[in-house]
């Protein structure tokens, strides 16, 4: 049921499985504490608005591990002010730790991952 959806959705990943629960619950006020309801998908929606840029900056994440900026532009062939503007939108968002590490987040990983194999960027 739920806890297998969340599982795939999420990609077995126990950071986003958890993220993703804690979406789930919902205060009931005088019925009880909590109650479970399905998570927002809407953070995965939230990829596909995406444009080539971050994309393809994501998957030179994905694919070079902890990239510096210089790298990044060179894996792009974007400028280091264009890298740098859309890394910090990738950040806001949360789907990137800050520009000291440039990493994917533990709770977006296994969304980035599928969201870049659907988009044919990424391969397993």
């Amino acid at each position: 049921g739920y806890f297998r959806y969340l599982s795939e959705f999420t990609g077995g990943n126990p950071a986003a499985a958890m993220r993703y629960w804690l979406l789930s619950l919902e205060e009931r006020g005088a019925e009880g504490p909590y109650a479970v309801r399905l998570f927002d998908r809407a953070h995965y929606a939230e990829l596909g608005k995406m444009d080539d840029d971050a994309r393809f900056l994501l998957n030179a994440i994905a694919q070079l591990g902890d990239p510096s900026l210089l790298e990044l532009s060179r894996a792009v062939n974007k400028p280091e002010p264009v890298c740098a503007t859309t890394l910090d939108a990738l950040i806001d968002l949360g789907i990137l730790q800050e520009r000291a590490n440039i990493q994917i987040t533990a709770a977006w990983a296994p969304l980035v991952m599928r969201h870049l194999e659907d988009a044919n960027l990424l391969t397993r």
